[in-house]
Formats: structure tokens, C-alpha cells, sequence
């Protein structure tokens, strides 16, 4: 499976919408984004033509909406521009034939970008976000975690908001390949023989039982014969587990990763597991080893806390 080849999926259809959508407002939301204070006021009136102050007002009112900007023209727009039309201009009421130039569209957009105290999602702050990607992806690799990570950071920054497919391929999607090469590359360097062949066997049959299904499975009860399983596979995945704490701990891997990369191993078949990279599935094998091992101590130590009670 190569994640470079297969796109990225973040947020769903509504969501994205939501976020980075047109605005499509209600009368309601009109009242709310259209409405100006003193300061909005004069800097709409201070342009010159009627087209120029419509276009001012309605971007602004997109902007207060989204932390974005819009192109447009009047005729998608039309509720819109009558609503302002009625509320300012009531003396105007025709929609312009003519929309503004591109120029004034973009000197519009400067003019609100100084009343919020905002800035364009520029190249530097574009080469910012995917530094931050990198940095939050060595937190918790789930894309939705680093998403919502950027989108804080845009806000508090005050940055405008850039589009949902360069934050999606552009930012986390490579943060994300990247960190998978990175692991890939520590387990070529680091990984013994004899650890290789210890994971692999993870995903090989014996006696019609993947081992992976036996380590996985959890004691039905404190008895004899459950505690020894679990005993048995304690024994059986202690170099694995002795391995994994070292090389973890060496590539700075959290907690929240160790686990999320461990729930994947429940998450796929073994017969998915076995088409991955191998090099990425002994990732995600040690990090369930790691989480499996002390799940089966934990087992034990409460079984010995059980019968300690009862007798």
C-alpha cells in the first residue's frame, strides 16, 4: 500500500462545505454579517463608486463568516446585494451591471485584512504551517488531530484561512508521508534479523491460529489455564517487547502515536497487514507489542491482586 498514491481523506463532504464553502446566508445571517459599526461604515462609504462600496460590504460579510475570501460576481449574489442595497442604499435600487475590476476586488481585500489586523496566507506562512505539520504529526499522527491543530494556529495567528486541498495534500499529507519515511528508514537501520523474523512470525498460521490472533486474544477469567496463556505469551513476546522500548523511546515516538499506530494492527486484517510495507507494518507490530505486553503484566498483576483478596 503506498499512502502517496492514495488521497488523503480529512473531512467529509459536509464538513468541507462548512468550513470552506460559499457562504449561503439566511436573512438572519444577513442582519448579523452585514451589519457595520462606525469604523465599517466609513471605510464602505469612502469608495467612490456604488459598485465598489456593495462589493466592500458583501466581502466583508464574507469574511466576518469564514476567515476567507470569495471571488464573485453580483448576479450569484443577488439576495445579497438587494439586502445591502435596502439597508444602506435605499435611494439604489438596482443591482450594478458591472461588477468591480479584479484590482479594486483586491484592494478591497487589503482594506478588510487591515481592519481585522489579519494577514494573507502567504508562501512564508505557508512554508510555517507545514514546519508545524511535521512538528504535530510526531504528537499524534490522526490527520483530523493535525487539521484542527492548524486551524488554532491560523486563528490565533490571525492568518487567513488557505484552501482545504493545500492543507489536506499540501501540508498534512506530506507531514504525514514524510514521518512514515522516516520511520521506514529507522527500521531498516535498526531492526535485527532475529527481531524481523520474530515480527513476521506474528503474521504466519501455526496449527491453523495466527499467532498475532493468540497474542491479541484477551483471558475469558483469572484461571490456571487462562493465566498461563497469558504467561506463555509474555515469554514469547519479551525480546519483542525489549526491542520496541528501545527503539520507540530512540525515534521520539508519543504515547498517543505508539497507541493509535497499535490500534491499526486491530484495525486491519492480517491478510491486509501481510500487503502493507513490511517496513511499516514492524512499526506498527512493535507499537502493539509495546501496548500487548503490558496489557498481559497488567493481567497477571490482577490476577495475583484476586487471589490475594480471596484468600
Amino acid at each position: 500500500m503506498k499512502i502517496s498514491k492514495k488521497r488523503l481523506n480529512i473531512l467529509v463532504k459536509d464538513e468541507i462545505e462548512k468550513l470552506f464553502g460559499f457562504p449561503q446566508f439566511t436573512h438572519k445571517d444577513r442582519l448579523i454579517y452585514f451589519s457595520l459599526n462606525q469604523m465599517e461604515k466609513e471605510v464602505a462609504y469612502s469608495h467612490r463608486s456604488l459598485r465598489a462600496k456593495i462589493n466592500f460590504i458583501l466581502q466583508l460579510g464574507f469574511f466576518k463568516a469564514k476567515n476567507m475570501f470569495f471571488m464573485f460576481d453580483f448576479s450569484t449574489v443577488r439576495e445579497d446585494v438587494q439586502h445591502i442595497l435596502i439597508q444602506y442604499f435605499p435611494e439604489n435600487n438596482e443591482i450594478p451591471a458591472d461588477d468591480v475590476p479584479q484590482r479594486t476586488h483586491v484592494s478591497i481585500q487589503k482594506r478588510i485584512l487591515d481592519l481585522f489586523g489579519y494577514r494573507l496566507c502567504d508562501q512564508p506562512a505557508k512554508e510555517i504551517l507545514q514546519i508545524k505539520a511535521i512538528q504535530l504529526v510526531k504528537v499524534c499522527t490522526k490527520p483530523i488531530y493535525i487539521f484542527k491543530e492548524l486551524l488554532n494556529y491560523l486563528e490565533n495567528q490571525k492568518i487567513v484561512l488557505p484552501g482545504y486541498s493545500f492543507l489536506q495534500e499540501e501540508v498534512i499529507g506530506k507531514a504525514l508521508t514524510n514521518e512514515r519515511s522516516r520511520l521506514e528508514s529507522a527500521i531498516k537501520e535498526k531492526i535485527t534479523p532475529e527481531i524481523k523474523a520474530l515480527l513476521k512470525s506474528l503474521l504466519k498460521t501455526e496449527n491453523d491460529l495466527y499467532e498475532l490472533t493468540v497474542l491479541k486474544k484477551e483471558p475469558k477469567d483469572f484461571s490456571y489455564k487462562e493465566m498461563s496463556l497469558e504467561i506463555n505469551k509474555c515469554i514469547t513476546v519479551k525480546p519483542l517487547f525489549t526491542f520496541a522500548c528501545r527503539f520507540l523511546t530512540d525515534l521520539e515516538i508519543s504515547n498517543e502515536n505508539i497507541k493509535y499506530y497499535a490500534s491499526l494492527v486491530d484495525y486491519y486484517t492480517i491478510y491486509k497487514l501481510n500487503r502493507m510495507s513490511t517496513d511499516i507494518v514492524s512499526v506498527y507490530l512493535l507499537c502493539f507489542v509495546h501496548n500487548r505486553y503490558q496489557r498481559i503484566k497488567d493481567n497477571l498483576i490482577n490476577c495475583l491482586i484476586s487471589l490475594v483478596r480471596k484468600y
